[in-house]
């Protein structure tokens, strides 16, 4: 890994007597600094945001290889794009043209950290992902100024489509932090409907922005297409792909969409739900309750994940990686400790019988959230709860 630093006058000077003397011994550097990518290489300085926080973008690639010349341009051009995607569907849902921040500079080139593996290429595996997580942190403590929020996009750079397989692909929901994967074509290849990374990378940002799976309401899928966070992945670039309201409500409070600056970002609150009430009428589920919390909520998701039992009636295909088809509401509280929500059977993308849970999701304005899970039924196409 080359590191940039500022020399002093005098250090000049001695840089120039020694290239003078040893000129004949004149040494090709590596093309593996941050931001080299085929253009001039950028101190941090060069680059500017609208937004107090940035996304950082980090580009990894095993101590075996060098970045080809053109993933900084390539890599600008989806993750620009990535953000006018989620600056889009926040003015659509009402939170105004809001996105996650990016450094970039005059040429509309975006800030990458790209950082060399202590292992070669093959070594980072998904199984490893940890190990890089691990690197890159090491990095960042050793270049604390360098680090602009606390969201973590970490791209393993690739040589090919099959190169790419078999790498960390996928986000920490509540873990501030996503892997994806880069390589010279992969973005001629989504357009032709040969992969889904380019809009895999939109979805796992997601998760890293704090985003959980969810397959919008039926209305919604009708108006606007497919959810990103449901299976957006795979419709982003061959068909309309949105983000729900519950999605840009989430967002509204991540550190990378903030336009102030402030302290205390997803500091973990004291938030208890205390009370719950849920019942049917007209075929809609409405539930209302109250919590207790150290820190504000100004929103509340709530999540419908449906499930199917198994030959011995267990209940099964609820939960992570289960919940893409999850029909949810959002709604802001009521008063500053209570909440209410009527949400109709209808518009449940999957409204079968068969067990369900219900997991309420309180935000809070700095970032973090808490979740608690109920599980309920329909019978006879009717939501059945059986609340403790």
């Amino acid at each position: 890994m080359r590191l940039i630093k500022n020399l002093n006058v005098s250090n000049a000077l001695l840089m120039i007597a020694l290239l003078l003397s040893c000129i004949s011994c004149k040494k090709t550097e590596s093309n593996s600094s941050p931001d080299s990518g085929g253009a001039k290489t950028n101190g941090i300085s060069d680059y500017t945001s609208d937004s107090p926080y940035s996304l950082n973008v980090i580009y990894f690639i095993g101590k075996d290889r060098t970045p080809d010349t053109a993933y900084q341009q390539r890599i600008s051009s989806y993750m620009l794009q990535c953000q006018d995607f989620y600056r889009t569907w926040m003015d659509k849902n009402g939170y105004g043209k809001s996105t996650f921040g990016l450094l970039k500079n005059s040429s509309n080139l975006i800030k990458i950290t790209t950082i060399t593996g202590v292992n070669d290429q093959a070594y980072y595996v998904s199984a490893k992902s940890g190990v890089i997580r691990s690197e890159v942190d090491a990095y960042f403590a050793s270049h604390p100024s360098e680090k602009t929020s606390e969201t973590l996009l970490m791209i393993m750079g690739c040589k090919d489509h099959d190169d790419a397989n078999g790498r960390a692909f996928f986000g920490y929901v509540g873990g501030n932090s996503c892997f994806a994967v880069d390589y010279p074509t992969m973005f001629e290849d989504a357009k032709a409907g040969k992969t889904a990374y380019i809009g895999g990378l939109f979805h796992e940002l997601g998760h890293g922005l704090g985003l959980a799976h969810n397959g919008g309401l039926k209305t919604d899928c009708a108006a606007n297409g497919t959810s990103l966070m449901g299976a957006g992945n795979t419709s982003y670039l061959k068909s309309p792909t949105f983000l729900t309201l519950a999605d840009c409500a989430t967002l509204a409070n991540n550190q990378c969409f903030s336009s102030t600056t402030k302290t205390g970002w997803y500091a973990s609150p004291t938030t208890v739900i205390g009370k719950i009430h849920a019942k049917v009428e007209d075929n809609s589920i409405i539930v209302s309750g109250k919590y207790t919390t150290n820190v504000a909520v100004n929103s509340l998701n709530f999540y419908n994940d449906p499930g199917t039992y198994d030959a011995n009636g267990n209940i099964q295909d609820i939960g992570t990686n289960k919940d893409y088809d999850t029909s949810v509401w959002t709604k802001p509280p009521v008063g500053v400790d209570s909440f209410y929500v009527a949400m109709p059977f209808s518009e449940f993308r999957t409204n079968h019988d068969g067990p369900y849970q219900l997991r309420i999701r309180l935000q809070q304005v700095n970032g973090s959230f808490q979740t608690k899970s109920y599980n309920y039924k329909v019978v006879s196409g009717t939501p059945v709860f059986d609340l403790p």
